[in-house]
Parts: structure tokens; C-alpha cells; sequence
């Protein structure tokens, strides 16, 4: 796509845009957002329970409350109706992350969970399920995942699942998916739950891993009501007691 293409992203016929490269949309996102980036931003100021908007021609038509509200089939949907292209943006800074700080160098709280198909039962999860560690943080609202967890699991994106937020100043791209995820509690006893996902594109390379390079997973306090869990940190062991209520 020429550059030239990108300065008018709201003017892109439909059927053009479904033909893009993801890393073409990705630049559709960025040039979106900043002509929107003001309007965008107040929105999510007057409404801190939004996680997520769809912008359409320069203004916000749609305001989810919910990671995954916006679907793939909601987000058609507007576009037919608006005749443009809709972009959809995560809210910014969504995560209030702090390290544990310790004599050798700083430490985080993490918890292990199973990443699994959605159709799995849970013993297919327990036994197929990818062991995940990922950092503990209550004040992330959402379930952030390197895509590679995804192979394998559930689909793919097509170009206009792609969303865009932004942590410490820098932007990253993210897709939506439903999966189970699993927890083994201290008694071996095992749950699961049916979770709305953020896979983010290129981890390694995003802002969610500044903090911490070896990050794999970021998950907050959803997990803790999704699967009706206690967590006890003990930061002297340096270890995460999950126990299932």
C-alpha cells in the first residue's frame, strides 16, 4: 500500500481494507489514531469503566465494557452500516505494574495457568493445556498474552480484529480471542473458565515486556473472580498460594 494511502484511513473502501496485510492495518491504526487521539482519550477519561471504542470517521461509535464485547461480527456490522472502516482501541495505561523489590534484583508476583481451546473439557486442559507463568498484577483489568499461545488454540486474525493501545508511550497491537484458561490450586484440586484474551502481536518487541523481558503473560484481578480464587503473595518465599473458594 502506498503511503499516501494511510493519510485518510476512515476513506479506505471496505473491500480494500479486507484485503490488507495485518502489518498494513497496523499502520492504519496508528495514522487513526492520531487524528482521533484527543477524542479517544477524553472518552475514556469521562467513562473509566470503557475498555474498549470503536472510532468511525473521526468519532467514537461504540464504547465496550468488556474485553471481547466487541466481536469480529459487531465490528462488520458497524462498518456496514457506517459504509467506513472502524477501528477499535484499547484503553491506555491500563496497567498499574510494581515490581517486588529484593536484595538481588527485583521480583514478581506470578501465577501458572493452563491456556487451552475453548471447546476442551477440563481434563483436556489439565493434560494439554500450555503451562503458562505469567506476572500477577491487580491493576490489570484484562488477560494479556503473547500470540504464539495461540497457535494451535483458536484462529488466527483476520486484519480488522486488530487493535491498538498504547503502555509507557508506545503503542502495540493486540486481537481478541475466547479461550480456557486453568488453575491447579494448592490441594491439586483444578478449575477452569471461559475468558475473553488479549493476544498481542510481536511480544517480545511491545511495551508490556519493558518492565520485565521474560514476561510471557500478564493477568490481574479477573482471574481471581473469573475462577473464585484466593492468591496469598508471600513476598519472603517469593511464592503465589492459590487456593480455589
Amino acid at each position: 500500500m502506498a503511503k499516501a494511502r494511510f493519510e485518510d484511513p476512515f476513506n479506505i473502501p471496505l473491500e480494500e481494507l479486507a484485503a490488507l496485510t495485518l502489518e498494513d492495518y497496523e499502520e492504519l491504526l496508528k495514522r487513526a489514531y492520531e487524528l482521533c487521539k484527543d477524542t479517544i482519550m477524553r472518552v475514556f477519561s469521562e467513562n473509566p469503566d470503557v475498555v474498549e471504542v470503536v472510532v468511525c470517521d473521526g468519532e467514537v461509535i461504540y464504547m465496550a465494557r468488556e474485553m471481547g464485547e466487541i466481536d469480529a461480527e459487531l465490528l462488520e456490522k458497524l462498518m456496514r452500516q457506517c459504509g467506513k472502516p472502524c477501528y477499535v482501541f484499547g484503553r491506555p495505561e491500563m496497567i498499574e505494574e510494581v515490581a517486588w523489590s529484593g536484595l538481588d534484583g527485583d521480583w514478581y508476583p506470578t501465577v501458572r495457568i493452563f491456556v487451552g481451546s475453548p471447546a476442551w473439557d477440563d481434563d483436556t486442559l489439565s493434560r494439554r493445556g500450555r503451562l503458562v507463568v505469567a506476572d500477577f498484577d491487580t491493576g490489570c483489568p484484562v488477560y494479556f498474552l503473547d500470540e504464539r499461545l495461540a497457535e494451535g488454540i483458536t484462529p488466527q486474525p483476520r486484519a480488522h480484529e486488530i487493535r491498538m493501545s498504547t503502555h509507557l508511550g508506545r503503542p502495540f497491537f493486540y486481537f481478541p480471542r475466547r479461550i480456557k484458561i486453568g488453575i491447579k490450586d494448592i490441594t491439586s484440586a483444578f478449575r477452569s473458565a471461559l475468558i475473553c484474551a488479549a493476544f498481542v502481536r510481536r511480544w517480545t518487541g511491545s511495551p508490556l515486556t519493558l518492565i520485565n523481558p521474560r514476561r510471557e503473560a500478564l493477568v490481574g484481578r479477573r482471574l481471581m473472580f473469573d475462577l473464585t480464587l484466593e492468591l496469598t503473595l508471600n513476598p519472603v518465599a517469593r511464592t503465589t498460594i492459590m487456593r480455589l473458594l
